[in-house]
């Protein structure tokens, strides 16, 4: 018997409408619909476009009615984290959901070091410092226009919002919520200690629900207007992209870290427990909620984005290089010509990243390449480079060691990056699924319909249905000397 579940899976560039097709114990996939996602300037500052995003979803559901008919089963929303919108008590959203790349959030970590100090935060939500967690966009809010949060009823997050305007129920998914940096890294609830700290109203935050849970039927009036004349429900899948990556990963030994590869690198363990020690704090390691009362303890590298951006800057300079064309030119350039920090704060906003690049080159006493195919290279291998630090990170707080590197999304695809991970970091990498965050997304829907008892023994789904490669370490003894090298320019 063939079942459908649509996955929305929205990142922080583009969307789409998955359908996973169970049948015969495999999964196939197809994408129903796919659509550009970029941040709106409105008045100087970065919005999302809400209200589009949904009528995509709500058009992605009709197209894929029409192909599969009463096969369609549920459907499930992911995107990034950390981004939400206000509701009034009529529960009209108040105002366009921001950007998390917006700049109302300058200094609002050291307004909030001020009230309570960064570990005191971490004691409590386990999250790694990033000036743009919900905690600073909340007290960028009260401090800018303090009139929405008076007037709140409730907070959602992006896929909650998505959820609530299909099903008519308003929650705030666990997993989503966990970005927060206002959710108890161990009990998993709304933290009243940081609420309270903050002076934040306690009302606009739900009780979180966990992954799996039902929601309720699409509502009536979208299926009147779609044409459908059955009921498809509404699940909270693991409603942060990442957390369902993770979902998805195969996971193949205890003594597993995974990279979920896109735009972001997001590395970490899945872990029974939180960790919220001084020594997580110090590595910036962060702690949020996964699948089945799971940890993830990860932290945030930036991925692609420097990659993706400056391919942007070439392209409007005539180059008319492909993704592809960029990666060759970078296998070819000679290794560890100029060292490259991907997380240094220079990097963070959008535009001239040539530029900025050529700075940062000149800021820290190297030479200076103009070769992209050599820039790249420093981009790919200050990318493993960070990959090796965290991985020693998180074999610090553990007390684990770990020899299996899972990477999985889009990022998966490029296997001269593959390869430099696993000889940075000495680990056997296994790159795959590809559509990590939409698989897990889908399970979670397989799960609450029953079709599978546990998120384990849906991994094993994927392993039978999708193409892994594995990639093995190479010579350690020279990313030893290059991370020696890389460390004493970041410090």
């Amino acid at each position: 018997m063939r079942k459908v579940y649509l996955a929305a899976d929205c990142g922080a560039g583009s969307g789409r409408v998955i359908a996973g097709i169970f049948e015969n114990g495999t999964i196939t996939l197809e994408e129903i619909c796919r659509f550009d996602n970029q941040p709106v300037d409105l008045n100087d500052s970065l919005h999302w476009g809400i209200t589009r995003i949904f009528g995509e979803i709500k058009s992605g559901i009709g197209m894929a009615v029409a192909k599969y008919g009463k096969d369609v089963v549920s459907i499930g929303v992911d995107t990034w984290g950390v981004d939400y919108g206000l509701l009034d008590e009529h529960d009209r959203l108040l105002g366009i959901p921001y950007c998390y790349r917006d700049a109302r959030t300058d200094g609002m970590i050291d307004h909030a070091d001020s009230i309570l100090s960064q570990p005191g935060r971490y004691e409590h939500a386990g999250l790694q410092l990033l000036h743009f967690n919900t905690l600073y966009q909340l007290l960028a809010e009260k401090r800018l226009s303090s009139s929405q949060l008076d007037r709140a009823e409730s907070l959602l997050f992006i896929p909650d919002i998505i959820n609530f305007w299909l099903s008519g129920v308003l929650a705030n998914e666990a997993t989503i919520a966990s970005t927060s940096e206002l959710l108890d890294a161990k009990s998993g609830q709304w933290s009243e200690e940081l609420i309270d700290a903050y002076g934040l109203p306690k009302q606009i935050f739900k009780k979180p629900v966990e992954p799996g849970e039902i929601l309720g039927p699409v509502k009536s009036s979208i299926c009147v207007e779609l044409g459908i004349d059955f009921e498809i429900n509404v699940v909270a899948t693991p409603s942060h992209d990442t957390a369902a990556a993770v979902a998805a990963c195969p996971l193949e030994s205890a003594n597993s870290v995974y990279i979920s590869s896109g735009t972001w690198s997001l590395m970490g363990i899945e872990a029974e427990e939180a960790f919220t020690t001084e020594t997580a704090n110090a590595m910036k390691l962060t702690n949020e909620r996964g699948v089945e009362g799971t940890t993830r303890l990860l932290k945030n590298i930036s991925g692609f984005w420097i990659f993706q951006q400056a391919k942007r800057d070439w392209d409007l300079c005539g180059l008319g290089l492909g993704y592809d064309e960029l990666r060759e030119l970078a296998v070819k350039a000679e290794p560890f010509q100029a060292f490259l920090n991907p997380n240094d704060p220079c990097f963070e906003k959008p535009g001239g990243m040539v530029s900025r690049i050529m700075d940062y080159f000149e800021r820290t006493g190297q030479s200076v390449p103009e070769d992209p195919g050599v820039i790249c290279r420093s981009v790919f291998e200050g990318l493993a480079l960070s990959y090796r630090k965290v991985l020693k990170g998180i074999e610090r707080v553990t007390g684990e060691k770990y020899d299996t590197l899972n990477i999985i999304g889009g990022g998966s695809q490029n296997p001269f990056l593959n390869q430099l991970a696993a000889d940075a970091t000495g680990c056997k990498v296994i790159a795959g699924p590809i559509e990590g965050s939409g698989l897990g997304n889908i399970l979670a829907q397989l799960k609450a319909d029953g079709e599978i008892g546990s998120i384990r023994s849906g991994r094993s789904i994927i392993e039978q249905s999708f193409e892994l490669k594995a990639y093995e370490p190479g010579d350690s003894e020279v990313w030893d000397k290059a991370s020696e090298r890389f460390d004493a320019l970041l410090f």
